[in-house]
């Protein structure tokens, strides 16, 4: 009976921990949170992974969103971060040319197997883009 149970303790632990391992976490990110209409800033993936872990990442073309161009990337950096994890960082070039708020969806990467298809998400990314004031402090003085 308590070999049975010491067993069973030890399955319980063994496979949580198989699951824990197989952690995937994606993060998306600007470099800034407000641009002026016309600046090139970096919007940055990361997917830190398990090392043996093959994930499917879409990558973006042409905009991130309305109005948010994409003008270069991805340029894609993988490196170790511990023993049987990797960190990639896909870093894109953004700009826009219309002024307001934008809410970039969640990047995503997948597993796909027999099973069917596993998603992990990022958050939600909103960048402000600005107009240039242009008007003069005092408005009686002549342009």
């Amino acid at each position: 009976m308590i070999m049975r149970r010491l067993v069973s303790i030890l399955i319980f632990f063994t496979t949580f921990s198989a699951i824990n391992g197989q952690d995937v976490t994606v993060t998306a990110s600007f470099d800034s949170s407000k641009i002026f209409i016309g600046d090139q800033i970096f919007y940055t993936v990361t997917i830190d992974q398990p090392s043996d872990l093959v994930l499917d990442f879409i990558k973006l073309k042409d905009t991130l969103c309305k109005n948010i161009e994409i003008l270069s990337g991805p340029v894609i950096d993988t490196s170790t971060i511990s023993p049987g994890r990797l960190k990639l960082i896909s870093k894109y070039l953004i700009t826009s040319f219309d002024s307001g708020y934008y809410l970039v969806l969640p990047a995503k990467a997948e597993i796909k197997n027999e099973n069917g298809i596993k998603r992990f998400y990022s958050d939600y990314s909103l960048l402000e883009v600005m107009r240039v004031k242009i008007t003069p402090p005092d408005t009686a003085v002549k342009i």
